[in-house]
C-alpha cells in the first residue's frame, strides 16, 4: 500500500494542522493510501559513515520508507526556524526518490550545520559522526559514546559549543537548553584546526588554529586560539581538490573550510564547517586575506 506522511509542527496551532488534515485525508482516500503524520519536533536525523537516516521518534518511521510527504509549517525564518531542518528533509528524500510537496523546499542553500553536514557527508567528505534532534531525549538516548561536542547548529566562533564526558553529563547539558538547536557530534582528539580561505572557489590562504589551554577543546582564535599562516604546500594535495569540492558542492565561491586534523594516528582531515563569510575584515591575516581576494578578482576579470 501506498503510504502518505504528513510533516509539521506541534507549534504551529490550528492553521494547517497536520494531525487533522492526515484525519481527513485517511477518510477521505478510505483505506485505498496509508496516511500518517509526524513532527519535525520528533525528527531524528542520524548522519554517519555508514548511515545517514531521518526517523520519526514517535512512530519509528523512516521518511525514505513514504512514497509521498507533505511538508507544512516550515517557512517562517524566526530564530526557531524549521527552514533548514526541511532542507534537509527534502536532501534526503530526493536522494531516495521520495516525492514531496512543496517541491520549492529543495530550493534553499544550507544555513546551518545540519544540512551542511548532511551534504558534505552525502558527498563523501568525512565529517563527525552527528545526530540532531528538537527531542533531546531521543537525541541523547541515541547517543551510544561517552564523550560529545554538542554545539548550536547555527554557531560561530566557538560559542555555545561544549565538550561533555559522559554520557550523563550529556543528558544534564540537552536538558538544559531543551529550546536550543543543538548537534550531537563525535570528539575526535586533535592538536589543531586548520581554516581554508577560498576565493574563486580555490584555496588561497592556510590558517592554522591552536588552542593554547588544555582548558578548553576550542581552537578558534576567538576563544584564543593562536593563529599561524601556512603555505598552501602544508596541506596535502587530496585536501587542496577536496576543498574545491566543498566549494562547488556548496556553491561558494568565497569560502573558510574549517578542517579538524586528527591526531589519532590517521592525520584525517575532518570537515567541520563551510563558512560562507570567512571573517574577511576581521581576526588574523586580514591584509593577506584582502591581497589575495584582489589578486583572484583580477584574475577572474581576466579571464573573461
Amino acid at each position: 500500500m501506498k503510504r502518505v506522511i504528513f510533516l509539521g509542527s506541534k507549534h504551529f496551532g490550528e492553521k494547517n494542522d497536520v494531525g487533522v488534515l492526515a484525519k481527513q485525508s485517511a477518510a477521505a482516500l478510505q483505506g485505498q493510501i496509508d496516511v500518517t503524520h509526524c513532527t519535525f519536533e520528533d525528527l531524528l536525523f542520524t548522519i554517519t559513515e555508514k548511515q545517514r537516516s531521518i526517523i520519526d521518534t514517535a512512530s519509528g518511521v523512516d521518511l525514505a520508507e513514504a512514497d509521498l510527504v507533505i511538508a507544512m509549517n516550515w517557512y517562517s525564518t524566526s530564530q526557531k526556524s524549521l527552514r533548514d531542518l526541511a532542507f534537509t528533509v527534502a536532501l534526503y528524500l530526493q536522494e531516495h526518490g521520495v516525492k514531496f510537496w512543496n517541491s520549492e523546499m529543495i530550493l534553499q542553500r544550507s544555513t546551518t550545520k545540519l544540512s551542511a553536514m548532511w551534504q558534505l557527508r552525502a558527498a563523501d567528505v568525512p565529517v563527525p559522526d552527528t545526530v540532531f534532534s528538537l527531542n533531546h531525549q531521543a537525541a541523547a538516548a541515541t547517543w551510544r559514546n561517552e564523550q560529545a561536542i554538542v554545539k548550536d547548529i547555527a554557531g560561530s566562533r566557538g560559542r555555545n559549543n561544549y565538550l561533555v564526558h559522559t554520557h550523563e553529563e550529556l543528558e544534564r547539558l540537552l536538558a538544559d537548553k531543551p529550546d536550543t538547536h543543538v548537534l550531537v557530534q563525535q570528539f575526535i582528539p586533535n592538536d589543531y584546526d586548520v581554516r581554508v580561505v577560498c576565493f574563486g572557489g580555490e584555496p588561497r590562504l592556510v590558517i592554522k588554529r591552536q588552542r593554547q589551554s588544555d582548558d578548553t577543546h576550542l581552537n578558534n582564535t576567538s576563544q584564543g586560539g593562536q593563529a599561524t599562516l601556512l603555505s598552501l604546500e602544508k596541506l596535502p594535495p587530496e585536501i587542496i581538490e577536496r576543498t574545491k569540492k566543498i566549494c562547488q558542492l556548496t556553491g561558494r565561491e568565497m569560502a573558510g573550510i574549517d578542517y579538524l586534523v586528527a591526531n589519532n594516528g590517521t592525520d584525517a582531515y575532518i570537515c567541520l564547517e563551510v563558512n560562507a563569510i570567512p571573517q574577511l575584515t576581521s581576526g588574523s591575516f586580514t591584509s593577506e586575506k584582502y591581497e589575495q581576494l584582489s589578486d583572484t578578482i583580477r584574475d577572474t576579470l581576466g579571464k573573461d
